[in-house]
């Protein structure tokens, strides 16, 4: 477990193992994918707070299955608390990697992860990025 909250209910977790094992597949892997899904029903009801979702991460290299590289329990879905998630993990992993980052990153239209996933990864909102899609398609 890396972070903990009673209020709201956060929980941050993954391994050292997991975040090595990341790095290492963005550095060998062209193109690295990364899924983010949230699903609720996981944790019964906590009293005086939101939902609990479990948001998980997870890749998939060519030498196993699916593979875990970090879950948080959340009952705040906004993308300010979940950016803060994504952020607890990118800052660990410049410390094995200073490529360890994917290619892509796979999620539903969710506009607290869409938003979060734009504000961790790319460090933009969802104006400029958008803007620079634009651009990009005009040159």
């Amino acid at each position: 477990m890396q972070t903990s909250g009673e209020w709201p209910f956060t929980i941050h977790f993954f391994t050292e193992a997991q975040l090595d094992r990341f790095a290492k597949y963005c550095k060998i892997e062209k193109y690295s994918t990364l899924y983010i899904d949230a699903t609720g029903s996981v944790v019964r009801k906590l009293k005086d707070q939101n939902d609990v979702f479990y948001y998980s991460m997870v890749f998939q290299d060519k030498d196993s299955s699916i593979m875990p590289l970090s879950g948080a329990l959340l009952s705040d879905h906004t993308a300010a608390c979940i950016t803060s998630y994504f952020n607890c993990l990118r800052s660990k992993l410049p410390i094995r990697s200073k490529v360890a980052r994917p290619a892509f990153i796979v999620i539903d239209f969710s506009a607290a992860l869409i938003n979060s996933v734009l504000a961790s990864f790319n460090v933009e909102n969802i104006h400029s990025h958008l803007r620079r899609c634009y651009n990009t398609t005009q040159d």
